[in-house]
């Protein structure tokens, strides 16, 4: 596992496009009382709507990357102008010197924009994915899954899973978190 520690907060600068993606950035900082080993479980999950009764802190123990407390971050969210692969999703946050987080960086962003910390980020009704290596994420009868986010017509927020062998598409975005 790696830490996302980092003591000086940097500057946004304007990202330059991505070939057949639209660009959106962030600085995000993560909350004092952030604590990686219950966020799935506790009091941070409550702004969501739905929580898929398999995020917890149990199957998603394998991190790749802890996010720490008073730290900050830079999020970009990127938007594939077609179809993606699980496999191309993952390679497009490594090429960005993305951290992979999983489900951690969902519930934590999710908290920040509740705690009015960060504003609303998550356009409607499209799936805002974190990565995670294969080996970190859970899985359902030997399928990998991806953690992602929605947030409905109302504003409700849900925090659900879905296969890996799945494609992203043009409405799906693709958080990469880098420090």
């Amino acid at each position: 596992m790696r830490s996302a520690s980092n003591t000086a907060r940097t500057a946004l600068v304007p990202l330059s496009p991505i070939s057949g993606m639209e660009n959106v950035a962030r600085e995000v900082h993560i909350p004092p009382d952030y604590h990686h080993q219950t966020l799935l479980c506790g009091p941070e999950r409550l702004p969501f709507y739905r929580v898929d009764p398999r995020v917890t802190d149990d199957n998603f123990k394998d991190v790749t990357t802890i996010l720490e407390p008073g730290s900050w971050f830079r999020l970009q969210i990127l938007y594939p102008a077609g179809p993606i692969s699980f496999d191309d999703g993952l390679k497009l946050v490594e090429e960005q010197g993305g951290m992979l987080v999983g489900a951690h960086g969902l519930v934590m962003l999710r908290y920040a924009i509740f705690k009015g910390q960060l504003q609303p980020i998550f356009r409607e009704n499209r799936r805002y994915f974190s990565f995670d290596w294969r080996t970190a994420l859970p899985e359902d009868k030997g399928n990998p899954l991806l953690p992602y986010v929605v947030r409905d017509h109302r504003d409700n927020y849900s925090l659900e899973l879905a296969s890996t062998n799945l494609m992203l598409g043009e409405h799906d975005g693709i958080l990469v978190f880098t420090n």
